[in-house]
């Protein structure tokens, strides 16, 4: 990542992205309990969001400048993840959730809402708590979540989540169907 900033030693993420206020509000509630826990971890919001102001204002309200970076929007999401030791997604509606199957594919280890498709499970490194789930359960669960930075590639394609072994799956589906 160059010297864009100095990580701190556990690093979480959360997306900025399109989202609605409230799961970054209750996440950021969240966030001074695995700050207790871990007081030199970071949260990384990476993305940008009309409510971006509001979020910044709650992160002050919280106290946490020291310990959220916004990032804006980038292009280079992998070297995020590298950087990252849990990646945190508590949406409150998401289609397929597929920053969550990055996040695998880097060997992070994931948390979701209870909203986020249970299809994002590509590994065991995923888990799934209720927005309704006490902050002190969200901060003990990414907390004691840790990276194993290992080839992911075969438990993707297993999956279904390899752009060559599908792109081949649909070029013979469309060549099947010129035959008939």
């Amino acid at each position: 990542m160059g010297n864009d900033f100095t990580i701190q030693p556990v690093c979480f993420h959360y997306s900025v992205y399109c989202l609605y206020v409230l799961q970054f509000i209750v996440f950021i509630k969240k966030k001074p309990e695995a700050v207790k826990k871990n007081p030199d971890s970071v949260l990384l919001f990476v993305g940008e969001g009309e409510n971006e102001d509001l979020i910044r204002n709650k992160v002050k309200t919280f106290g946490l400048e020291d310990n959220v970076l916004f990032m804006g929007r980038r292009s280079n999401a992998w070297d995020f993840y590298q950087a990252m030791d849990c990646f945190v997604l508590p949406s409150r509606y998401e289609g397929l959730g597929i920053v969550a199957i990055e996040a695998q594919a880097s060997g992070l280890p994931v948390v979701c809402s209870t909203c986020v498709p249970a299809e994002v499970k590509v590994t065991d490194s995923v888990s799934f708590l209720s927005l309704q789930d006490s902050p002190e359960k969200w901060a003990q669960e990414i907390t004691e979540k840790k990276a194993v930075r290992k080839d992911m590639t075969a438990v993707l394609t297993e999956a279904g989540y390899d752009i060559e072994t599908e792109a081949h799956v649909l070029l013979d589906y469309y060549l099947d169907l010129l035959k008939v």
